[in-house]
């Protein structure tokens, strides 16, 4: 079992709402406190260490040696990074942008928080999006690299 087959993984987004809001205050403006916004990055990077570590664990109890677990460790990582913080930001800011598009014409309440409802919807959707895409790509740079 993979911590990326968890509910868990959900965990590794909360960076990327956090980083989120910090590029579009609005998007949690009213509905978090800035201490749960800050929060959220350590949740994101409890995760990806947690999810490092569990894979390394693994790695090694199935007799590899250094090398290779250093090797799956930063594969992890690249991935973590770019699965549940990069691409995802991208992913809700893009969706944020639209939103307020399309409710700027809608009453003033649904302009203000319209956006950041449908960027917060986006975020089951996540892994499904993202995470093939990611380890295709990050098995493919280290195929290259390694």
């Amino acid at each position: 079992v993979h911590l990326t087959d968890m509910a868990l993984r959900y965990f590794g987004y909360t960076g990327a709402l956090a980083r989120s809001a910090r590029y579009f205050r609005v998007l949690f403006k009213g509905v978090a406190h800035p201490y749960v916004l800050r929060s959220s990055y350590a949740m994101a990077w409890a995760y990806i260490t947690g999810d490092i570590m569990f894979e390394g664990h693994c790695a090694r109890s199935h007799g590899a040696d250094n090398a290779h677990v250093l090797l799956v460790g930063t594969k992890r990582l690249c991935f973590n990074v770019l699965s549940s913080l990069v691409f995802p930001m991208y992913t809700m800011q893009a969706t944020f942008k639209v939103g307020t598009a399309l409710f700027q014409k809608a009453s003033p309440q649904i302009a203000k928080k319209g956006p950041s409802a449908l960027a917060l919807c986006v975020v089951p959707l996540l892994p499904y999006i993202w995470d093939k895409p990611t380890t295709m790509l990050v098995d493919g740079v280290f195929s290259c690299v390694v």
